[in-house]
């Protein structure tokens, strides 16, 4: 091989490597961006597992909701710990779309609807405010258009 050819080969590998993964889940198609639900109540349970830690809580109103968090790697990484069952917390976050709209986008995804309403977290906070984490605001805002 050239070394020309090996150095462009090597540096795309390396451009490509650096690239940052957060727009690998399709979020717009997946959440509705536009929309931003906040929910208060008790948290029923946490998976703090990869790719994203899930928290199963009960709202104020008794309906159930999944919050969608990012990664236990993450969070690790940023010594955030996660929140235990039985604590009060309010999640701000995006809620998923309709499961036949995501569908229509993506025909071959074996997605089912989830049994409880599934919302991706960008805010969740003890509701004493003994704690707070917030991921970073989007640079590049939704087209939302009237409503």
């Amino acid at each position: 091989m050239r070394p020309a050819v090996f150095v462009v080969a090597v540096l795309a590998v390396v451009g490509v490597a650096n690239v940052s993964a957060s727009a690998h889940h399709s979020h717009p198609a997946f959440y509705d961006a536009c929309t931003t639900l906040t929910i208060e109540g008790e948290i029923e349970s946490v998976q703090w597992k990869n790719p994203h830690v899930l928290i199963d809580l009960i709202a104020n109103d008794g309906k159930p909701y999944r919050a969608e968090w990012t990664s236990a790697g993450i969070l690790d990484r940023t010594s955030v710990g996660p929140p235990k069952a039985g604590d009060h917390v309010v999640v701000r976050g995006n809620p998923m779309r309709d499961v036949a709209a995501i569908r229509a986008r993506f025909p071959d995804l074996k997605l089912e609807t989830p049994a409880k309403p599934v919302v991706d977290l960008i805010q969740i906070r003890r509701a004493s405010d003994g704690w707070n984490w917030a991921r970073a605001e989007p640079t590049t805002l939704p087209e939302c258009g009237p409503k």
